[in-house]
């Protein structure tokens, strides 16, 4: 199995909400022996709100620069990125054209991707959703709301590679990703 060095640049995972970025992430982690950083977690821990609560309270402009400062802080930390990590961004983090630029730079972009039935039954199951996560139907309801349509063009500007992620488990998703690591990352 291919190990990342220890001067390896980040495992950076991106995807549409339930595509499966934290699940993922924690088995890579597991498999190569790095840290997980997830994004969401980092800003929910340092605002003391959930993603909800600051949606509802800074709208998602004021999301965005939580999130923007949190990667650009990511990418300047020598000693996180010295480290190795596989780092989770929230799905719609590649909407700033900075955030999407720095993940690009910072690692091996993955975008795992997957299709809109198995993204709603995840997020059906995943009792988070509801509480701690922002509704995105607040634009008019529509049904495509939830997996904004023009984000699949930025995942693919991003991304080094794509993975799918539907009828598939962490642990086959993991070793795919690792089988498609750059022998130097």
């Amino acid at each position: 199995m291919k190990v990342p060095s220890p001067n390896a640049r980040p495992i950076v995972l991106i995807g549409y909400r339930g595509a499966g970025k934290t699940t993922v992430g924690q088995e890579l982690a597991r498999l190569l022996n790095l840290p997980l950083i997830d994004t969401d977690e980092m800003i929910v821990r340092r605002t003391g709100r959930t993603i909800a609560q600051i949606f509802a309270e800074e709208g998602e402009p004021g999301f965005r620069g939580h999130e923007r400062g949190v990667i650009r802080e990511i990418a300047g930390n020598d000693d996180m990125l010295r480290s190795g990590m596989i780092l989770s961004v929230g799905g719609g983090a590649v909407v700033d054209p900075e955030s999407r630029e720095t993940l690009r730079r910072l690692g091996f972009v993955v975008w795992l991707e997957a299709d809109r039935a198995a993204l709603a039954r995840r997020l059906a199951a995943d009792p988070d959703t509801e509480t701690f996560r922002p509704h995105l139907r607040n634009s008019g309801g529509a049904p495509d709301a939830d997996f904004p349509p023009e984000r699949v063009s930025l995942y693919g500007a991003c991304a080094h590679q794509t993975v799918s992620t539907t009828d598939k488990s962490p642990a086959e998703i993991a070793g795919e990703i690792v089988a498609l690591l750059p022998v130097s990352l």
